[in-house]
Protein backbone atom coordinates (compact mmCIF):
# COMPACT_ATOMS: atom_id res chain seq x y z
CA UNK A 1 0.00 0.00 0.00
CA UNK A 2 1.41 3.23 -0.96
CA UNK A 3 1.80 5.35 1.99
CA UNK A 4 3.77 8.67 0.92
CA UNK A 5 0.90 10.97 0.78
CA UNK A 6 0.45 10.07 4.69
CA UNK A 7 1.70 13.10 6.99
CA UNK A 8 1.52 13.25 10.88
CA UNK A 9 1.97 15.77 13.51
CA UNK A 10 2.43 14.72 17.07
CA UNK A 11 0.06 14.65 19.80
CA UNK A 12 0.26 16.29 22.71
CA UNK A 13 -0.29 14.24 26.10
CA UNK A 14 -4.29 15.14 27.46
CA UNK A 15 -4.35 17.58 30.63
CA UNK A 16 -5.80 14.81 32.58
CA UNK A 17 -3.61 12.51 32.08
CA UNK A 18 -0.97 14.51 33.45
CA UNK A 19 -2.93 15.94 36.42
CA UNK A 20 -3.82 11.99 37.22
CA UNK A 21 -0.18 10.96 37.02
CA UNK A 22 0.49 13.84 39.13
CA UNK A 23 -2.17 13.18 41.67
CA UNK A 24 -0.21 10.01 41.95
CA UNK A 25 2.57 10.82 42.49
CA UNK A 26 2.16 13.28 45.34
CA UNK A 27 -0.24 10.54 46.91
CA UNK A 28 2.42 8.16 47.16
CA UNK A 29 4.90 10.76 48.25
CA UNK A 30 2.62 11.62 51.15
CA UNK A 31 1.90 8.39 51.92
CA UNK A 32 5.66 7.07 52.20
CA UNK A 33 6.39 10.60 54.44
CA UNK A 34 3.63 9.57 57.05
CA UNK A 35 4.85 6.07 57.41
CA UNK A 36 8.30 7.22 57.86
CA UNK A 37 7.42 9.79 60.39
CA UNK A 38 4.63 7.94 62.32
CA UNK A 39 5.34 7.92 66.33
CA UNK A 40 6.51 4.55 67.52
CA UNK A 41 4.95 4.91 70.65
CA UNK A 42 1.41 5.49 68.17
CA UNK A 43 1.88 4.00 65.24
CA UNK A 44 -0.27 4.56 62.48
CA UNK A 45 -4.05 2.14 62.75
CA UNK A 46 -3.83 -0.84 60.62
CA UNK A 47 -7.20 -0.61 59.26
CA UNK A 48 -6.18 2.98 58.38
CA UNK A 49 -3.23 1.52 56.78
CA UNK A 50 -4.87 -0.84 54.73
CA UNK A 51 -7.49 1.96 53.28
CA UNK A 52 -4.63 4.37 52.09
CA UNK A 53 -2.86 1.62 50.24
CA UNK A 54 -6.24 0.55 48.98
CA UNK A 55 -6.77 4.53 47.75
CA UNK A 56 -3.37 4.13 46.42
CA UNK A 57 -3.96 1.05 44.53
CA UNK A 58 -6.67 2.58 42.72
CA UNK A 59 -5.29 5.59 41.70
CA UNK A 60 -2.25 3.45 40.11
CA UNK A 61 -4.78 1.44 38.32
CA UNK A 62 -6.44 4.52 37.05
CA UNK A 63 -3.16 5.85 35.58
CA UNK A 64 -2.61 2.59 33.79
CA UNK A 65 -6.47 2.57 32.29
CA UNK A 66 -5.96 6.01 30.92
CA UNK A 67 -2.56 5.29 29.36
CA UNK A 68 -3.74 2.48 27.91
CA UNK A 69 -6.99 3.95 26.60
CA UNK A 70 -5.11 6.54 25.01
CA UNK A 71 -2.58 4.41 22.91
CA UNK A 72 -5.90 2.23 21.87
CA UNK A 73 -7.13 5.68 20.97
CA UNK A 74 -3.73 6.81 19.18
CA UNK A 75 -3.63 3.14 17.58
CA UNK A 76 -7.37 3.35 16.55
CA UNK A 77 -6.64 7.18 14.68
CA UNK A 78 -3.67 6.04 12.50
CA UNK A 79 -5.47 2.51 11.29
CA UNK A 80 -8.35 4.91 10.25
CA UNK A 81 -5.90 7.17 8.73
CA UNK A 82 -4.67 4.16 6.29
CA UNK A 83 -8.08 3.10 5.47
CA UNK A 84 -8.37 6.51 3.80
CA UNK A 85 -4.96 5.91 1.99
CA UNK A 86 -6.97 4.28 -0.25
CA UNK A 87 -8.53 7.37 -1.58
CA UNK A 88 -5.24 9.03 -2.59
CA UNK A 89 -5.34 9.65 -6.85
CA UNK A 90 -9.37 9.28 -6.48
CA UNK A 91 -12.23 11.60 -7.23
CA UNK A 92 -14.40 12.82 -4.61
CA UNK A 93 -17.38 14.88 -4.36
CA UNK A 94 -17.47 17.45 -1.37
CA UNK A 95 -20.02 19.15 0.50
CA UNK A 96 -18.26 22.81 0.55
CA UNK A 97 -19.48 26.32 0.33
CA UNK A 98 -16.18 27.64 0.05
CA UNK A 99 -13.34 26.47 -2.45
CA UNK A 100 -10.52 27.41 -4.72
CA UNK A 101 -10.94 27.60 -8.45
CA UNK A 102 -8.60 24.76 -10.25
CA UNK A 103 -6.81 25.63 -13.45
CA UNK A 104 -8.33 22.93 -15.40
CA UNK A 105 -12.16 23.70 -14.27
CA UNK A 106 -14.07 23.49 -11.07
CA UNK A 107 -17.15 21.01 -11.59
CA UNK A 108 -19.86 22.43 -9.31
CA UNK A 109 -22.90 20.25 -8.83
CA UNK A 110 -26.01 21.49 -7.85
CA UNK A 111 -29.27 19.43 -6.31
CA UNK A 112 -32.23 21.35 -5.79
CA UNK A 113 -35.50 20.25 -3.43
CA UNK A 114 -37.95 21.23 -5.88
CA UNK A 115 -38.16 21.37 -9.70
CA UNK A 116 -37.17 25.09 -10.88
CA UNK A 117 -37.89 26.73 -14.55
CA UNK A 118 -34.27 28.43 -14.05
CA UNK A 119 -31.56 28.85 -11.49
CA UNK A 120 -28.08 31.29 -10.88
CA UNK A 121 -24.89 30.30 -9.54
CA UNK A 122 -23.58 33.40 -7.95
CA UNK A 123 -19.33 33.22 -7.13
CA UNK A 124 -18.84 35.58 -4.42
CA UNK A 125 -14.64 36.54 -3.45
CA UNK A 126 -13.36 36.88 0.47
CA UNK A 127 -14.49 40.74 -0.01
CA UNK A 128 -18.32 39.63 -0.01
CA UNK A 129 -18.27 41.28 -3.79
CA UNK A 130 -19.67 38.92 -6.77
CA UNK A 131 -17.20 38.03 -9.43
CA UNK A 132 -19.14 35.62 -11.62
CA UNK A 133 -22.94 34.77 -12.17
CA UNK A 134 -23.64 31.51 -14.19
CA UNK A 135 -26.87 31.37 -15.71
CA UNK A 136 -28.84 27.86 -15.29
CA UNK A 137 -31.76 26.24 -16.82
CA UNK A 138 -34.53 24.08 -15.56
CA UNK A 139 -33.92 21.33 -12.75
CA UNK A 140 -35.84 18.86 -11.40
CA UNK A 141 -36.55 17.99 -7.96
CA UNK A 142 -33.69 16.14 -6.05
CA UNK A 143 -31.21 14.94 -9.20
CA UNK A 144 -27.62 16.52 -9.89
CA UNK A 145 -26.75 18.72 -12.14
CA UNK A 146 -23.43 19.83 -13.18
CA UNK A 147 -21.73 23.02 -14.32
CA UNK A 148 -17.90 24.04 -14.64
CA UNK A 149 -16.58 27.39 -13.83
CA UNK A 150 -13.40 28.57 -15.50
CA UNK A 151 -12.26 30.64 -12.99
CA UNK A 152 -12.55 34.07 -14.81
CA UNK A 153 -14.87 36.84 -13.45
CA UNK A 154 -17.31 38.47 -15.40
CA UNK A 155 -15.05 40.33 -17.75
CA UNK A 156 -12.97 36.73 -18.53
CA UNK A 157 -9.96 37.78 -16.49
CA UNK A 158 -8.69 35.59 -13.25
CA UNK A 159 -11.13 35.86 -10.36
CA UNK A 160 -8.39 34.96 -7.97
CA UNK A 161 -7.13 32.38 -5.89
CA UNK A 162 -10.53 32.28 -3.55
CA UNK A 163 -11.22 31.15 -1.48
CA UNK A 164 -14.73 31.67 -3.05
CA UNK A 165 -18.05 30.91 -1.89
CA UNK A 166 -20.50 29.42 -3.80
CA UNK A 167 -24.25 30.96 -3.58
CA UNK A 168 -27.30 29.57 -6.25
CA UNK A 169 -30.36 31.56 -6.69
CA UNK A 170 -33.65 29.56 -7.79
CA UNK A 171 -37.68 30.07 -7.23
CA UNK A 172 -40.35 27.68 -7.75
CA UNK A 173 -43.00 27.89 -10.52
CA UNK A 174 -44.80 30.42 -7.61
CA UNK A 175 -41.86 32.06 -7.15
CA UNK A 176 -40.81 31.13 -3.72
CA UNK A 177 -36.96 30.46 -2.38
CA UNK A 178 -36.03 26.67 -3.38
CA UNK A 179 -33.61 25.12 -0.72
CA UNK A 180 -30.71 23.23 -2.59
CA UNK A 181 -27.34 21.02 -2.01
CA UNK A 182 -24.49 21.96 -3.32
CA UNK A 183 -21.01 19.43 -4.31
CA UNK A 184 -17.97 20.04 -5.81
CA UNK A 185 -15.07 17.41 -7.31
CA UNK A 186 -11.84 17.23 -6.54
CA UNK A 187 -8.42 14.57 -6.42
CA UNK A 188 -6.88 13.60 -3.02
CA UNK A 189 -3.62 13.75 -3.21
CA UNK A 190 -2.62 12.93 0.17
CA UNK A 191 -3.80 12.67 3.71
CA UNK A 192 -2.24 14.08 6.89
CA UNK A 193 -2.76 12.98 10.62
CA UNK A 194 -2.81 15.28 13.08
CA UNK A 195 -4.44 16.04 17.03
CA UNK A 196 -7.75 17.23 14.90
CA UNK A 197 -7.69 13.71 13.14
CA UNK A 198 -6.97 12.79 9.65
CA UNK A 199 -7.15 15.43 6.92
CA UNK A 200 -7.72 14.76 3.06
CA UNK A 201 -5.15 17.16 1.05
CA UNK A 202 -6.69 17.81 -2.34
CA UNK A 203 -5.22 18.93 -5.62
CA UNK A 204 -6.68 22.65 -4.84
CA UNK A 205 -4.42 22.88 -2.26
CA UNK A 206 -7.29 22.50 0.55
CA UNK A 207 -7.78 19.83 3.37
CA UNK A 208 -11.31 18.36 4.28
CA UNK A 209 -12.57 16.04 6.98
CA UNK A 210 -13.46 12.52 5.35
CA UNK A 211 -16.62 13.53 6.83
CA UNK A 212 -16.80 16.15 3.90
CA UNK A 213 -16.86 13.22 1.06
CA UNK A 214 -20.32 12.97 -0.54
CA UNK A 215 -19.57 10.36 -3.12
CA UNK A 216 -16.08 8.64 -3.89
CA UNK A 217 -16.04 9.05 -7.85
Amino acid sequence: MDVAGIRGTAEPHGDSRTKLSADYEAFLQLLTAQVANQDPLAPMDSSTYVTQLAQLSQVEQAVQTNERLSEISSRLAVAGSYAEVGLIGREVDLSLEAFAPRPDGTPIGIRFDAAVPAHTIRLIDPDGLVVRELPGGAAMADEWSEVEWDGLDAQGAPAGEGPFILEVVASDAAGAAVPYSTRLRATVEGVVIGPQGTRLVLDTGEEVGPGDVLRIG
